[in-house]
């Protein structure tokens, strides 16, 4: 294994900004994880994710306790099954959380 030895050394503080994009990012991992495991079994209450009485799901993206919203008075992506969310969630956190 070769090792890459550079000249660096630990910020003293990191960006407001980029932290807080980073526990977006932490939050949308622990999502996909807990989507994961609830395969075949319900949802945990602490989910993102929620079904409606008709069998269609729900993603809704929380920072803290609010909503984020996509676009103007819209905070849902509407699914069409675990899977799909799953895909979203994925896709959610490609954008723009690295």
């Amino acid at each position: 294994m070769d090792l890459k030895f550079v000249a660096s050394k630990k910020p003293k503080s990191i960006d407001s900004s980029i932290q807080r994009r980073q526990r977006l990012a932490q939050r949308l991992d622990q999502q996909i994880a807990v989507l994961a495991s609830a395969k075949g079994g319900g949802l945990p209450r602490s989910s993102w994710i929620w079904i409606d009485d008709k069998g269609t799901y729900y993603l809704q993206v929380m920072y803290g306790r609010r909503p984020l919203e996509f676009q103007k008075g819209m905070s849902a992506v509407e699914c069409e099954s675990a899977d799909h969310a799953n895909e979203v969630l994925k896709t959610i956190r490609a954008m723009d959380c690295h």
